[in-house]
């Protein structure tokens, strides 16, 4: 009798989607695992994290970028996005902006890409709606991203996992920027890690993904992508 070979294609699944089920226990991958890039907020500080995210993202991007001292460099920051919200005539809804250039107001997205292109860093973006996918695909990429929302969304951690700080209700909710570097599987679950300004312990600090996911859905959409 004529024996048929045999076809083995157990690992197909693998070479097709490297994130697979099978597969996830054991990846993870950091574009900046020693945290260089990494910068921490003044104690007390709750209205930098928007120029403080941009200024890691250009530290990414432009490795002899030096932030120092960190108030000045922030100050010089919202000088350049306000100049660019006054040539674009977007001041109506903030009379701060011409009455004092190095105020304190909160950063919107749009802030963060109008430094970005004026400090000719190479950036795009998409929406979280396309899921967990997406980001991993841009980190496979070698890419970081900034991500906006509202921390009150966010639980309350333990060790490296979670968010490390006590939040409190603030009309139209606590805003925050993260930068996402990263990402891990523990137990099967996602890890994104992310450098979170607000926290002496934010530097590669891990979230649940589909934590972060929810609460950048359910406050601002847009993620901010950044090349080296």
């Amino acid at each position: 009798m004529k024996i048929k070979p045999l076809t083995v294609c157990v690992s197909i699944g693998l070479l097709v989607f490297s994130h697979s089920s099978s597969a996830r226990l054991s990846l993870s991958k950091s574009n900046d695992p020693e945290g260089t890039i990494y910068i921490n907020k003044p104690a007390g500080d709750i209205s930098n994290c928007g120029p403080i995210a941009a200024l890691m993202a250009t530290k990414f991007s432009q490795q002899k970028f030096a932030v120092h001292p960190l108030g000045k460099a922030i100050i010089k920051a919202r000088q350049t996005v306000n100049q660019d919200a006054i040539l674009q005539d977007e001041t109506e809804d903030d009379e701060s902006i011409t009455s004092n250039p190095g105020n304190a107001r909160w950063w919107r997205t749009r802030d963060i890409k109008s430094y970005l292109t004026r400090n000719n860093i190479r950036h795009s973006s998409f929406s979280i709606t396309q899921g967990e996918r997406a980001m991993l695909r841009e980190i496979d990429k070698g890419n970081i991203m900034i991500v906006n929302l509202n921390m009150n969304h966010m639980p309350r951690g333990f060790g490296d996992i979670g968010k490390p700080y006590f939040t409190f209700p603030i009309p139209g909710g606590w805003g925050h920027y993260l930068v996402v570097t990263g990402y891990s599987y523990k137990n099967g679950k996602l890890l994104l890690e992310t450098h979170d300004s607000f926290s002496s312990t934010g530097k590669n600090r891990l979230y649940r993904a589909s934590n972060i996911i929810k609460a950048v859905k359910n406050y601002n959409p847009n993620v901010i992508v950044v090349q080296k």
